[in-house]
């Protein structure tokens, strides 16, 4: 049980009928929130974990890699310079 299969819906209206909130499964239905405990803010506030970066984190920072874009750049312009 979840959805309301398509043929459900179909004979439903077919004869001018309602779906009924029992047709859906409890998952699906808003009214079910206002049976649960309130969240307590404090448990959403945590420490952020700290993420390393991908690659070795020895402490020195390396140049970016260049794109593709940016080596046919370069070379373009080195070329250029020794025309």
């Amino acid at each position: 049980m979840g959805l309301p299969c398509a043929r459900i819906i179909q004979e439903r209206l077919l004869a001018n009928g309602e779906l009924q909130p029992d047709d859906f499964h409890l998952h699906w239905r808003l009214d079910r929130l206002a049976a649960l405990p309130p969240i307590d803010p404090t448990l959403l506030l945590r420490d952020p974990v700290k993420i390393r970066a991908w690659g070795k984190d020895d402490g020195k920072r390396q140049p970016r890699q260049l794109s593709r874009v940016e080596h046919v750049r370069q070379e373009t312009a080195v070329a250029a310079c020794h025309l």
